[in-house]
C-alpha cells in the first residue's frame, strides 16, 4: 500500500532503519527453551509437541485425519501440503490460532476450557478447537483464478479469502465447529446469553461493528458469536452449500475488499444483514416475553452498574462481602463492602479474580491471580490478602493453581491445579507444598471447590465426558458422590449456612439461573429468574440474603437478594442414583461412592506414528512469499521487494529485501538472521542504503575569461547521497518479561554514492569513513492499558545504551584531504518515559519523557545527534540513529555531540467513535487529542562555566502545539493511529513561526 511521507532525506532510510537491531529491542525465545520437541506424522498432519505431551500427541494423532476429511469436505477444498500442528502448554487459558505464513500452521494451547465463558460447552476439546482452526486453514488457503496466477509469483502472501471481514472468517469457523462437533459455541447457552442481552439492551450490532474492534462489550465476541449467528442465518436461508460456494468464488475473485455476495447468495451482505437483524430482534423479543411471564428476580445492585464484576463471597462472620471488577476505563480491582454490600472500597488494584475464599477468622481471603511476570509462561497462582496489614502474601509460585477453598478451621486450603489437559484437586500445606488429593487422569476438569460449614465435605463442579456436574468430596479431597448427572452445565456450588442445601448455577432451562438442591430429599428449586444469566451464589452466614452475579450487556453486576423460599420454584427432584439418603444436616450420607468419570483418551491406531526429533528445515526453507511495497517521498519513490521466513517453532528467522530509489537510481537491500532457540537471542544482519542530504558545496574560482574573485564556497548543482553499508550482530538476554539486556557489535561504512566533483569543498561533506562499535543496552518497560485507553497508563519505560566506537576495531574518518584519521568515541544515551493516569477523568493521561545523550572523544562533522521534526514512532517507520524528533522545529535544525530532550503531553479522549460502516474495510475507534510541549537542545561541548551553562539553557528550543489523533482499523485487521498536528517554536533559534503552514503535519503512529 503506498504511503506518503514528509521529509525527503529521511523517507529513504525509514525502511532500513526499521530493520536495524536496536540494542534494547529484543524478543525472548518463542517458547520455553527447556522444552525438547518431537514430531509425529499422519497422512495429512505433522504434529510437533514437547516433553510431557506424548500421550496427548498420540491421542490427537488418532483424531486429526478423520477431522481433516470432515472439514475439507465441508468447504470443498483440500490443502496441498500437510498441516503443521504445534501442541504447547505455556498458559492456563484455552486457546489456539491458525496462520498461513510461512506454511499452514495451527498452534493449540493444550489447557482445556474452565467452567466459565463461551468455550465451556464441548465434548472433546481437541476435536472442537482443531475443527475451528482447520476451518481457518482450509478457508484462507483456498486460492483460485487470477489470484492463483499471482500467487505463483508472490507466493503464499496471496489469498483473497484472507482479505475478509473478521466476522466472516471467525463466524464461518464457529459455524463449522458447531456443525461438525456435538456442541460448539453455536449451541452454547453462555454464548446465547451474550447475544440475547446485547440485542435486548443495546440492539443488534451494526454490520460494521461485527469485526469486534469496539471498546465496549461484547468486544471480540462480536466476530465469533454474532458472526456465527449471521453465517448460520445465511446458510439456513440461502442453503448450506452456498457457504462453500462463497469460499471458492471469493477465493478466485480478482478484487479484494469488494465482496461478491450477490454472485453467490443472490443478495448483498447488507441486504442479508437487514433480514438477519429483524430475525434476531424477533427471536430475543419472544424469549424476553416468555421469561417475563413468571416475573424476574430483582435484588439490590451493589456494584456500580458499569463494570464487569464477579465472584462475590461473604466473610465467615457475615460482616464483609468481597468481589472483583473490571472497569473499561480504569482497569481491574478487588472491592470490599460490608455485609449488606454497602460502602464498597477498592482494596486490591489490578486484581479481578475469578474466585475468592475467606479464611475462617474473616481477617484474610485467598484469591486467584493471573501471572504476567514469568518468561514464556502465563499461569495462575494463589495469593492471600491480609486485611489488618493491607498486605499480599504469596501462597503458590508458578504452581498453575486457582480456585482456593479454606476449610472452616483454616487448617486446610484446597486448590485446583492445571496439568496437560487435566486438573487435579490439591492441598496446600503449611510449607507451601502442594499435594495432589484427587488426580482422576483423562481430561477431568475440577472447578470452584468449597467446604461445607462443618468442614466435613467439599462441593465442587467437575467436567467429564462432555458434561459438567456437581460432586461431593470428602474433606480429605477424595470423591464421594455425584449430585447431578445430566446435559446441563452445573457450576458455582455454595453451601447454605446449615449445610442442608447446596446452591449452584445451571443452564438447564437454556438460561443460566441459580438453583438449590435440598440434600435430604433431592428436591430441586429454581431460586432466580433472570433474562441474562445468574452466577456465583454466596449465602450470608445468617441465611437471610444471597449475593450473586447478574449478567447484562455491559458485563455483570453484583446483586444482593433476600433468601426467601416462598419465592422459589420447585422444578422436580434430581436423579441422584441413590446417593442422597435421609436428612443431612452436616452433609449427605452415601451408601457407595461413585468413581469420578473422566473422558478416556482416544485409543491410538494400530499403526501409531513414531515420534522423531523436531526438524526445522521443512518449514524454514525455501522462502514462501515475496512482498512488494512502495514508499512515496517528496523527491521520488522507494520500491521494496522483501521476503522472509521462520521455522515452525520460530527458532530460526530470516528476512531480506531489495530496494530501488527513483531519485538516485540506487539499488540497495539487506538481510538478517535470528537464532531464537535459547534464552539468549542471537541476531545478525547487514544492509546497504542511501541518505539524501542537500546540495554539494563547491569552491569558487576565477571565471574563465579572467578577472579577480574572492575565494569562497557556494551551493552546487549536484545532490549529495550518503551511501551506508552496515552490518551488525547482537546478543539479547531477557532478564524478566519487563527487562532485557543486549550486546551489539556493528560496523558502518559511509561514503558518497557518486564520484565527487573536482571542486567539492570537502569540509562541508557529511562524515565519511568506517565506524565500528561495541554497545550494551538495557530496557525496562511496564504498562497498563484498558478497553477505553487512548494511551499507555500507569506505565514506565526506561532505556540506557552505551556505545564504544574504537579505532582498534578499524574506525576511521576521512579528513578534508581525504586521508583516514583514527576515530574513537564513547556515546551514552538514556530515556525515561512516564504515563500517569489523571484523577479527574478516566483515560486522561499525562505523558512525560526525558532523554539525554553525550558523545565523548572524536566527533562527527555535524555531531552525533540531530534534533527537529515531527516524526514519531510506529511499525511503518523509524528514525535513523542520529535523529530525534523536536516538534515545532525543522528536521535537524540543531545538532551536536551533546543533547537533552524533554516532552510533555496532556492526552484526553474526545469521542469514542467505535463504529464501522457496513462492509467498508475501516473502523473508527477513538478521536483524541494531545496538548504538547517539547523542549531540547544539542550542542558541541559541555559548558565550562556558569555563564556558558546559562547561555546554553537560554538557547533551549521550546516547541508547543496540539494534535488530533484518530485511532482506526483498516483493511479489516490493521490498526494504526493517524496524527494531525500543528506545532511552532515558542522559544529558541530556528523554530517554525506561529501561523506558518510549515508547522502543520500529518503522521502515522504515536508521538512517544
Amino acid at each position: 500500500m503506498p504511503v506518503r511521507w514528509r521529509g525527503g532525506r529521511l523517507a529513504s532510510v525509514l525502511l532500513a532503519a526499521a530493520l536495524l537491531a536496536d540494542p534494547v529491542e529484543v524478543d525472548a525465545a518463542a517458547w520455553d527453551p527447556a522444552w525438547h520437541w518431537s514430531t509425529i506424522e499422519t497422512q495429512h498432519w505433522r504434529i510437533t509437541f514437547h516433553q510431557g505431551e506424548e500421550t496427548l500427541a498420540a491421542e490427537v494423532a488418532g483424531l486429526v485425519d478423520p477431522l481433516w476429511e470432515r472439514v475439507t469436505a465441508s468447504l470443498g477444498t483440500r490443502p496441498a501440503r500437510k498441516v503443521e500442528l504445534v501442541l504447547v502448554d505455556p498458559t492456563d487459558s484455552a486457546n489456539g490460532y491458525a496462520t498461513r505464513l510461512p506454511v499452514n500452521t495451527i498452534v493449540v494451547f493444550v489447557t482445556l476450557p474452565d467452567d466459565e465463558g463461551t468455550l465451556s460447552l464441548y465434548r472433546d476439546w481437541n476435536e472442537a478447537i482443531l475443527t475451528h482452526e482447520l476451518t481457518h486453514i482450509v478457508h484462507l488457503d483456498t486460492v483460485g483464478g487470477a489470484p492463483r496466477i499471482l500467487a505463483l509469483i508472490l507466493g503464499r502472501l496471496i489469498s483473497v479469502n484472507q482479505v475478509s471481514p473478521r466476522w466472516l472468517v471467525e463466524g464461518l469457523a464457529v459455524w463449522n465447529e458447531t456443525e461438525l462437533t456435538p456442541f460448539g459455541r453455536g449451541r452454547s447457552p453462555y454464548a446465547d446469553m451474550i447475544k440475547r442481552m446485547e440485542v435486548l439492551e443495546v440492539g443488534v450490532p451494526r454490520l460494521g461493528n461485527l469485526e469486534g474492534w469496539q471498546s465496549d462489550p461484547p468486544y471480540g465476541n462480536l466476530a465469533y458469536l454474532f458472526g456465527e449467528d449471521f453465517v448460520r442465518f445465511v446458510a439456513d436461508t440461502a442453503g448450506p452449500d452456498t457457504l462453500r460456494d462463497w469460499v471458492h468464488v471469493y477465493g478466485r475473485w480478482p478484487l479484494p475488499y469488494v465482496l461478491p455476495a450477490r454472485r453467490v447468495f443472490g443478495r448483498s451482505w447488507t441486504a442479508l444483514y437487514r433480514d438477519w437483524k429483524q430475525a434476531l430482534e424477533e427471536r430475543y423479543a419472544a424469549r424476553a416475553a416468555e421469561v417475563a411471564v413468571e416475573g424476574l428476580t430483582g435484588g439490590r445492585r451493589v456494584s456500580d452498574g458499569k463494570d464487569n464484576c464477579g465472584a462475590p463471597e461473604f466473610s465467615p462472620d457475615g460482616t464483609m462481602l468481597v468481589w472483583g471488577c473490571s472497569d473499561k476505563g480504569r482497569g481491574s480491582g478487588t472491592f470490599l463492602a460490608d455485609g449488606d454490600g454497602l460502602g464498597a472500597r477498592k482494596v486490591l488494584d489490578d486484581v479481578n479474580s475469578r474466585s475468592y475464599a475467606w479464611r475462617g477468622d474473616s481477617r484474610a481471603f485467598a484469591y486467584t491471580v493471573r501471572r504476567n511476570d514469568i518468561l514464556w509462561h502465563d499461569v495462575n497462582d494463589v495469593r492471600l490478602y491480609l486485611l489488618d496489614e493491607d498486605r499480599v502474601e504469596v501462597l503458590t509460585d508458578e504452581a498453575r493453581a486457582r480456585d482456593p477453598a479454606f476449610s472452616p478451621d483454616g487448617r486446610d486450603l484446597l486448590v485446583v491445579t492445571n496439568h496437560i489437559q487435566e486438573t487435579r484437586l490439591s492441598r496446600l500445606g503449611v510449607d507451601r507444598r502442594l499435594v495432589d488429593v484427587d488426580a482422576p487422569g483423562g481430561h477431568a476438569q475440577h472447578a470452584t471447590p468449597c467446604f461445607s460449614p462443618d468442614g466435613r465435605w467439599v462441593a465442587l463442579s467437575l467436567w467429564s465426558e462432555g458434561s459438567r456436574d456437581l460432586w461431593i468430596y470428602r474433606a480429605d479431597g477424595t470423591p464421594l458422590a455425584r449430585l447431578t448427572h445430566d446435559d446441563a452445565l452445573d457450576r458455582d456450588p455454595a453451601w447454605s449456612p446449615d449445610g442442608r442445601t447446596l446452591f449452584f448455577s445451571s443452564d438447564r432451562s437454556g438460561i443460566y439461573d441459580i438453583y438449590a438442591v435440598d440434600l435430604a430429599d433431592g428436591r430441586l428449586w429454581q431460586v432466580t429468574r433472570v433474562l441474562g444469566g445468574a452466577f456465583d451464589p454466596t449465602i450470608r452466614p445468617d441465611g437471610k440474603v444471597m449475593a450473586w452475579v447478574d449478567y447484562h450487556a455491559h458485563g455483570a453486576d453484583i446483586r444482593i437478594s433476600p433468601l426467601d423460599r416462598a419465592t422459589w420454584k420447585e422444578i422436580g427432584t434430581l436423579d441422584t442414583r441413590g446417593v442422597l439418603e435421609g436428612a443431612a444436616t452436616s452433609g449427605p450420607s452415601v451408601s457407595e461412592a461413585e468413581p469420578v468419570p473422566s473422558e478416556p483418551p482416544a485409543a491410538p491406531s494400530a499403526t501409531a506414528p513414531e515420534a522423531r526429533p523436531y526438524r526445522p528445515l521443512p518449514t524454514l526453507l525455501p522462502p514462501r512469499y515475496v512482498m512488494p511495497s512502495l514508499y512515496v517521498t517528496e523527491v521520488g519513490a522507494l520500491g521494496v521487494l522483501s521476503t522472509g521466513g521462520h521455522d515452525l517453532l520460530q527458532r530460526y528467522r530470516y528476512g531480506g529485501y531489495v530496494t530501488y530509489r527513483t531519485d538516485n537510481r540506487f539499488v540497495g537491500g539487506g538481510g538478517s538472521f535470528t537464532l531464537n532457540r535459547w534464552r539468549t537471542v542471537l541476531t545478525t544482519g547487514a544492509y546497504v542504503n542511501t541518505i539524501r542530504y542537500g546540495r554539494i558545496w563547491v569552491e569558487t574560482h576565477p571565471p574563465p575569461e579572467g578577472g579577480a574573485t574572492i575565494p569562497g564556497i557556494e551551493r552546487g548543482d549536484d545532490t549529495y547521497y550518503d551511501r551506508r553499508i552496515r552490518f551488525y550482530a547482537q546478543a539479547g538476554y531477557p532478564i524478566t518479561p519487563h527487562q532485557v539486556m543486549a550486546f551489539t557489535v556493528d560496523g558502518e561504512m559511509r561514503d558518497s554514492l557518486r564520484d565527487l566533483p573536482p571542486d567539492v569543498h570537502l569540509g562541508t561533506l557529511p562524515a565519511r569513513g568506517y565506524l565500528s562499535s561495541l554497545a550494551i543496552g538495557w530496557r525496562h518497560a511496564r504498562s497498563r492499558s484498558y478497553a477505553h485507553s487512548i494511551s499507555p497508563e500507569e506505565a514506565r519505560q526506561v532505556t540506557a545504551t552505551a556505545q564504544y566506537t574504537a579505532s582498534w576495531l578499524g574506525s576511521h574518518l576521512l579528513d578534508d584531504s581525504g586521508e583516514p584519521v583514527p576515530f574513537d568515541q564513547v556515546q551514552v544515551t538514556s530515556e525515561w518515559r512516564e504515563y500517569t493516569s489523571l484523577p479527574w477523568a478516566a483515560n486522561h493521561v499525562l505523558a512525560l519523557r526525558a532523554a539525554a545523550g553525550v558523545s565523548l572523544g572524536d566527533g562527527l562533522r555535524y555531531g552525533s545527534f540531530r534534533l527537529g521534526g515531527s516524526y514519531g514512532e510506529g511499525a511503518l517507520y523509524a528514525l535513523p540513529d542520529e535523529y530525534r524528533a523536536l516538534r515545532g522545529f525543522p528536521v535537524a535544525s540543531v545538532y551536536g555531540d551533546w543533547y537533552y530532550l524533554g516532552g510533555a503531553e496532556y492526552r484526553l479522549p474526545i469521542w469514542r467513535i467505535d463504529r464501522g460502516f457496513g462492509n467498508l474495510p475501516f473502523f473508527l475507534r477513538t478521536l483524541h487529542a494531545a496538548l504538547l510541549c517539547d523542549v531540547g537542545n544539542a550542542f558541541a561541548a559541555f559548558p565550562s562555566s556558569g555563564a556558558e551553562a546559562a547561555d546554553l539553557l537560554g538557547a533551549t528550543r521550546v516547541g508547543v502545539g496540539a494534535e488530533l489523533r484518530l485511532g482506526m482499523v483498516v483493511g479489516w485487521g490493521y490498526g494504526f493511529t493517524g496524527r494531525l498536528g500543528y506545532a511552532f517554536g515558542a522559544s529558541g533559534e530556528g523554530g517554525i513561526r506561529a501561523g506558518s503552514l510549515d508547522g502543520l503535519y500529518l503522521q502515522m503512529g504515536n508521538s512517544f
